[in-house]
Formats: structure tokens, sequence, C-alpha cells
């Protein structure tokens, strides 16, 4: 997928073509747009906190960094390093614990033949009149 950038005018930041404003310096780079769009879904400087190790502005509530994927809460960082060193309980289940609440499928015999194992559910079944059955041989001797 290819991903197209342009820097911003105002202060070289680069930016996605399709970008409204420059978060990092509020410049209007399509004025139409902004004119379009609510300021509150702008965002503002005020909503961002900078990544502790690029200094990127970050929307509040996001995890990690979108410019260098650093953790950007130390708590969760060191939640997340705490899980990757845990170790993890593996459940092993019994071969006694069967379901038994379901009946087994009953399979039909290798004896069998294609008549005996078409049943009872099968009488319900009708063709409209447009339709007849045939075999292959009967509905190629119709046709000739």
């Amino acid at each position: 997928m290819a991903v197209s950038m342009i820097s911003c005018p105002s202060c070289r930041t680069m930016l996605f073509t399709d970008t409204i404003v420059c978060p990092a310096c509020r410049h209007v780079l399509d004025k139409d747009r902004a004119a379009m769009v609510d300021n509150d879904d702008l965002g503002s400087r005020s909503e961002q906190i900078p990544c502790r190790s690029c200094g990127e502005a970050n929307q509040i509530g996001l995890v990690r960094c979108w410019n260098c994927s650093a953790f950007l809460r130390e708590d969760i960082q060191e939640a997340y390093y705490k899980m990757l060193r845990g170790e993890r309980e593996v459940i092993y289940s019994q071969p006694n614990d069967r379901r038994t609440t379901e009946p087994e499928p009953e399979l039909p015999s290798p004896n069998q033949t294609k008549g005996d194992l078409i049943g009872d559910d099968d009488d319900d079944f009708e063709l409209s009149d447009s339709h007849s059955l045939t075999s292959p041989s009967q509905a190629s001797a119709n046709q000739e």
C-alpha cells in the first residue's frame, strides 16, 4: 500500500496528504475542508501529551507513541513487561472430559447401499410440474 506524505509549509513536519491541520504548529493546509470540520474535531495541543522517548505529540488515551512506538505511560510499560515475563498457566483437558450430552452420529456401514441410506425424511420432497427427474441417459435420449 503506497502512502503519500507532504511536509508542513510552516514547520516542515511530515504529514499525510489528506491532513487538514498540522498537529505540530496548527497551520491550516486545506481551508475548504477545515471550514467543514468542527474545531473540536481537529484536536488541540492541550489534548496531546509529549512522548517520553521522541517528544512527539500524541493524543491522550493512546498506549504507545504513533511515531516511535514507545509506551506513553510508565505504569502501562511495567505491566506489559511483567505480563511478558510471567509464567502462563497451562490448562490440560482430561481424556474422560468428553461430551456426553450429544449422541454420537451414526456412520453408515460399508455394507450399506445408497438405497439403504435413503430414509423417511425424503418423503416430503416433491418436484414442481415444470421439473422432472430423469437419469442423464434418459435426458440425452429425450433431446434427440
